[in-house]
């Protein structure tokens, strides 16, 4: 039985995946092959911690989702970091064999990104999901 984190990064991929317009011209990805043109959204690392209630397996899932934008201003970042704000902030996820995801983005930050040549933006989300309840 899954616990389900290979199941939230697929739903959370797939509701940043069908924004319209499209996200990032350089597409979404997890994780983005080398090279590929910014801008660019990476679903990527995580964590997780047993948050377990009577009936139920739980998980408390922390995630992070990069954005990666050309140098120069920080706005294009930031505007991307809104709408996943907007796609993902206190909304329940449909997660395969969950019965119960819910994501709070917990923290925005952006930065130029110590290769010099990109702006890098990282929203971290705090994903709480349960499976179904145990007889």
């Amino acid at each position: 039985m899954s616990d389900g984190s290979v199941e939230l990064q697929t739903a959370i991929y797939t509701t940043l995946n069908s924004l319209s317009p499209a996200l990032a011209s350089g597409g979404i990805f997890a994780p983005a092959p080398q090279n590929t043109p910014l801008p660019y959204v990476e679903v990527q690392d995580g964590s997780g911690i047993a948050n377990d209630v009577v009936g139920r397996n739980g998980l408390q899932e922390l995630v992070n989702v990069h954005v990666w934008t050309n140098p120069g201003s920080f706005v294009p970042a930031k505007q991307i970091i809104s709408r996943i704000r907007d796609a993902l902030h206190l909304k329940n996820l449909a997660v395969s064999g969950q019965s119960y995801a819910s994501v709070v983005v917990s923290s925005t930050r952006v930065f130029n990104d110590e290769d010099g040549t990109s702006i890098h933006g990282v929203v971290s989300l705090t994903v709480n999901h349960f499976g179904a309840e145990e007889s």
